[in-house]
């Protein structure tokens, strides 16, 4: 069903995308797509005003012609400039996938920091709560990368109720509780994950050889106080 929303905009990003990045982008690429369909109703219904609704189209053609160039470039620091440059140009329904690439080409130069920058204004700059919630789930991937993993945990903990993107925020809350010894936390997660196989599922016997781990870590801190 995505695929039959897909919009021109969006084509060169998903070929550029990080791996550890893709699920995160796909995601907002979807919403933009509609935020995009939607901004593009609105200036139809704008009575009549067919020269800015050219005006408009025509400037969303030139970005996304200029975006597919600046991907083509072989230095990632010379994508980054002319990218930085394009943002200012660009339309706002343009500047949330300019941002995303940013944070792409961030995370692959390990300026994390910066790569934070662009997933914050991302959420700033959407009124969507599940693009605010993707946007968190790729700051938190950056902390995590910048070896911040209690930071990164934080902030996925406070998704954890989101219903949408379950899965991602309670496997990636499972592995970074582990790594920084928040074993009831990891508990949680893990039996979280297990509950929602079915029986027949391989992975079940993994998350169960997970939670006896973590019971006996737990146990053994106890018996140790």
């Amino acid at each position: 069903m995505q695929d039959k929303k897909k919009n021109k905009l969006s084509i060169p990003i998903e070929e550029e995308i990080a791996k550890e990045a893709m699920p995160i982008v796909e995601k907002i690429i979807s919403h933009l797509r509609e935020i995009v369909i939607a901004v593009g109703l609105v200036v139809v219904i704008a009575a009549g005003y067919s020269g800015y609704k050219w005006y408009t189209q025509n400037k969303l053609n030139n970005i996304k012609k200029e975006l597919g160039s600046i991907l083509l470039l072989k230095e990632d620091n010379e994508k980054i400039s002319k990218l930085n440059k394009l943002l200012k140009e660009a339309p706002s329904q343009a500047k949330q996938a300019i941002r995303l690439q940013l944070a792409k080409l961030y995370i692959k130069t390990k300026q994390y920091d910066k790569a934070v920058s662009m997933f914050e204004k991302v959420a700033e700059n959407s009124d969507d709560l599940n693009v605010k919630v993707i946007a968190k789930i790729g700051k938190a991937n950056c902390f995590k990368l910048m070896g911040k993993k209690t930071e990164a945990l934080k902030i996925l903990v406070k998704l954890k109720d989101n219903q949408e993107y379950a899965q991602i925020v309670t496997m990636e809350i499972a592995r970074l509780a582990e790594d920084t010894q928040n074993i009831d936390q990891a508990l949680w997660a893990y039996k979280k994950l297990k509950s929602s196989l079915g029986v027949s599922d391989p992975n079940g016997l993994f998350y169960q050889y997970k939670i006896a781990q973590l019971e006996q870590k737990l146990q053994n801190q106890t018996k140790g106080k």
